[in-house]
């Protein structure tokens, strides 16, 4: 893709981009594009300069340490080897698994942990009149994961795969989960393989999609589900953290 495909966001979007950007959690086509953007748009220039000295500055709390030499086999398994094992269908499953909840708890604990310090020493920006929020989302097996971000004032949401793949003939969607019980969930768009598409909440949802607020992660066949409800295995869930 291009830059121009990119959607045009409001300057405190921006800096979530940027941030993102520096954090890595981007498909290789959109950082491709940002890298170009940011050679001819000295402002974003600017946002992702503040987001890299910013982080920097992290590392000073940690002493360099060599890994242990079974580390790379182990990584090389985890990051190239196929798993054959099917997705746990049914949002209900998911639900009341133990090993999920630990895995997506874990994941979601460290990304809040480093966005919150982030977040705590952000470079200055225009007051935002809204909150931003983020889910860490990991499936049981632990292969795939991705992170959701909720700018409340931009109305904006941005949900990326930032580890594993999209299935072949198949899409990713993403929903809302009503804390009524027995509340259908609510489709909020489609996933990219690239992470790249971000539909906004609709309006309707607004008020509700505060802290606290659950979502699910659905794998569907490709356009995803045609009936407004999820049709295939519910892959991820995790309730959305303000920060």
């Amino acid at each position: 893709m291009s830059d121009q495909t990119l959607p045009k966001t409001p300057r405190d979007d921006d800096s979530v981009l940027a941030a993102e950007y520096v954090l890595g959690v981007l498909g290789a086509e959109e950082r491709i594009a940002l890298q170009a953007r940011i050679d001819r748009d000295p402002d974003f220039a600017r946002h992702v300069e503040a987001w890299e000295n910013h982080l920097a500055g992290l590392n000073t709390a940690f002493d360099e340490v060599e890994p242990p030499a079974h580390l790379k086999d182990a990584l090389e398994r985890r990051l190239f080897t196929n798993i054959d094992s099917a997705p746990q269908a049914g949002l209900a499953r998911i639900w009341n698994s133990v090993r999920f909840w630990r895995a997506g708890a874990f994941a979601a604990t460290a990304a809040l942990a480093l966005l919150a310090i982030v977040t705590l020493r952000e470079p200055p920006s225009p007051p935002a009149t809204g909150e931003t929020l983020l889910a860490s989302l990991v499936t049981e097996q632990g292969n795939t994961r991705f992170v959701v971000l909720y700018d409340s004032s931009a109305q904006t949401l941005r949900a990326s795969l930032v580890e594993g793949d999209t299935p072949a003939a198949s899409d990713y969607e993403l929903w809302f989960v009503p804390a009524a019980s027995g509340g259908a969930p609510i489709s909020l768009g489609l996933i990219g393989g690239e992470g790249e598409k971000a539909p906004h909440v609709p309006a309707n949802l607004q008020g509700d999609f505060t802290d606290g607020a659950t979502i699910a992660i659905s794998l569907e066949p490709a356009g995803g589900s045609a009936t407004g409800s999820p049709t295939g295995p519910v892959v991820a869930a995790a309730p959305v953290k303000k920060i």
